[in-house]
């Protein structure tokens, strides 16, 4: 079983990376986020900085889109586990041999 992360207190290290950069500090909030019983009052800068940090996450397990079905949900082999399409590279180069060798027909040629 995988740990919560303690989200009242990565809040509270992002706030105290971003909020020394704040300009006007003073200008009161502009949105309020409560995690955990942490209430944090957000200014417009910090409020800002912390949409664009959300904004900019990734996945590590984001391995993009299918190519075939347009799923999102690709093993590590870039095999799309909705309709087992092999992606990537290595799934372009698997279709374009399968095509090659159904362009054959019954028997490979001499």
């Amino acid at each position: 079983m995988s740990r919560i992360p303690d989200l009242a207190a990565a809040l509270e290290r992002f706030l105290e990376r971003v909020e020394p950069y704040d300009t006007a500090p003073g200008d009161g909030p502009v949105a309020t986020v409560q995690v955990a019983g942490l209430r944090a009052d957000l200014t417009g800068y910090t409020a800002r900085a912390l949409a664009a940090a959300l904004d900019a996450y990734t996945d590590p397990g984001d391995r993009g889109q299918c190519p075939s079905c347009g799923s999102r949900r690709l093993d590590t082999s870039l095999t799309c586990y909705d309709c087992g399409t092999v992606g990537g590279i290595f799934g372009a180069t698997l279709a374009a041999r399968a095509e090659h060798i159904r362009s054959w027909g019954a028997s490979p040629p001499s």
